[in-house]
């Protein structure tokens, strides 16, 4: 067996999720990864919801029909995952 050496070129600070999720959880569009951040960020998910569908497709400039297909294609990914392996 032969001997190696590893030599550290930098160091960097970096978020945990930045490191981990983006290989494990489910890939989403652009337009979805947008709509359900946005969605989260404005409060859409809180209970009592702080925004509505209406709101959050106003702020998105989009249908309320095209915000709700990005939600729920992005939810359909999502939830399973959640479900079967944070649980």
């Amino acid at each position: 067996h032969e001997d190696f050496q590893i030599k550290l070129k930098s160091i960097q600070e970096t978020k945990i999720d930045e490191i981990f999720l983006p290989h494990i959880m489910p890939k989403l569009s652009p337009k979805q990864k947008k709509v359900i951040e946005l969605a989260v960020k404005l409060g859409y998910f809180d209970f009592p919801r702080k925004i509505n569908l209406d709101g959050l497709a106003k702020e998105l400039k989009l249908s309320k029909q095209t915000v709700q297909q990005h939600l729920r294609i992005a939810e359909k990914k999502l939830v399973p995952f959640l479900t079967e392996n944070m649980l």
